[in-house]
C-alpha cells in the first residue's frame, strides 16, 4: 500500500467520523463524533440510529444560563442524552432528569385587575383635553384603588417590640460667672 493510499482512507474515515452538531431537547447543541447514519433521528417505529451527547460533553451552541446543563458559564451535559420519542413519532435526544414533555402550568393573577375582553376599540385618537369628546367610561373605576405591594406579596410587618426608652442622663454644666 503507497503512502497516498493510507492517506486517503484515514481521510475518509476521519470525514465519515467527524463532529456532528445534536441538539438535545430542552438544553443545548453539542458535537459528537460518530458516523452520520448512527446518529439518533428520523422518525417511526425505530429511529435511524442512537447516537446522543454523553456526561461531560461540553455544548458548541445555544447555550442558556436557563438550561439544565449550565454552569461556570459553559453548558456541559449532566447525564448521557438518550434516544427517544420527542414528539410524535420523532425521534431525538433528551436528558433522562429533564425529559422532553414540558407542561406549562397556567399561573392565576394574583392582582385585581380592570375588566378586560380583548374587543374593546378605539373610536378615536386624540388627546383627552377639555375640547375633545371620549368616552368617560374608560375612567370609571371598577375596583377600590389601593398600592400593590409585589401583587399579591403581603409587606413585612412593622416591628411590635416597643422602642427602648431613652436612659436618663446627666449634665454637668457650668455657667460662667
Amino acid at each position: 500500500m503507497t503512502l497516498i493510499t493510507v492517506s486517503l482512507l484515514t481521510t475518509l474515515y476521519v470525514s465519515s467520523a467527524a463532529a456532528i452538531q445534536v441538539s438535545v431537547c430542552h438544553d443545548a447543541t453539542y458535537d459528537i463524533s460518530v458516523d452520520a447514519t448512527s446518529l439518533c433521528s428520523g422518525s417511526g417505529a425505530a429511529p435511524a440510529g442512537k447516537s446522543c451527547p454523553k456526561a461531560g460533553d461540553v455544548a458548541v451552541a445555544d447555550c442558556l444560563s436557563t438550561l439544565p446543563s449550565y454552569g461556570s458559564e459553559r453548558c456541559v451535559a449532566p447525564e448521557d442524552a438518550v434516544c427517544q420519542v420527542v414528539k410524535g413519532d420523532t425521534w431525538g435526544c433528551v436528558l433522562p432528569s429533564v425529559g422532553c414533555n414540558l407542561t406549562l402550568v397556567e399561573i392565576e393573577n394574583a392582582c385585581e385587575t380592570w375588566d378586560y375582553n380583548g374587543d374593546d376599540k378605539v373610536i378615536s385618537i386624540g388627546s383627552f383635553n377639555d375640547q375633545e369628546d371620549y368616552d368617560q367610561s374608560w375612567f370609571v373605576p371598577t375596583i377600590k384603588l389601593r398600592e400593590i405591594e409585589g401583587c399579591g406579596k403581603k409587606p413585612t410587618p412593622a416591628p411590635t417590640t416597643p422602642a427602648p426608652t431613652p436612659a436618663a442622663t446627666k449634665f454637668n454644666a457650668t455657667t460662667p460667672a
